[in-house]
């Protein structure tokens, strides 16, 4: 959180009830698959993209003309980072 802006990226306060369900659903499928090793792997690469990817979204955002405008879900921000990077180019064009 306080490395993005070092990289100038916007600072992400990730919240606490994304966190809690969707950090919990990646504990409990990383325990399932590789056990303690596993839900400790899944909470750390659930909390790198939960915060990472908001941010990476923010300054696509920006560029389009929302600003300080983000998600909070890895999956929408993931879809919506897609359709910026496939629709952003088409854009241009015209």
């Amino acid at each position: 959180m306080f490395i993005l802006p070092i990289f100038g990226l916007a600072m992400i306060l990730p919240g606490m009830l994304t966190n809690f369900f969707a950090g919990g659903t990646a504990g409990i499928f990383g325990n399932a698959v590789g056990g303690r090793r596993g839900a400790i792997i899944g909470g750390i690469a659930h909390g790198f993209f939960i915060t990472l990817l908001p941010a990476l979204l923010v300054t696509a955002f920006s560029s389009l003309g929302f600003v300080n405008a983000t998600a909070t879900d890895v999956d929408t921000v993931t879809a919506a980072l897609l359709y910026y990077w496939i629709l952003s180019p088409i854009f241009k064009m015209f």
